[in-house]
């Protein structure tokens, strides 16, 4: 993953400090920045599969939500 990768999806996770903060590391292209690219490579893929599990989540239990709602006589059955 490039910077610019990396700074459009940091941006899309709304976490724009950190997109700033990658941006000026960058143009100052440090060896202690080249180091940690790999590192902060692995760390924005784990939240992005972090978030995508909780979205799912989300919608299976919106899901369940309102199957439940519109089906009276099944509430409280044990689906598992």
């Amino acid at each position: 993953m490039n910077t610019d990768a990396m700074i459009s999806t940091l941006k899309s996770l709304k976490l724009f400090g950190m997109a700033d903060t990658i941006t000026n590391m960058a143009e100052q292209a440090s060896p202690v920045y080249q180091q940690a690219v790999p590192i902060l490579e692995t760390l924005l893929k784990a939240e992005v599969a972090e978030r995508d599990v909780r979205s799912i989540n989300g919608d299976a239990a919106n899901f369940l939500d309102r199957f439940t709602s519109l089906t009276p006589s099944l509430h409280g059955t044990r689906w598992d």
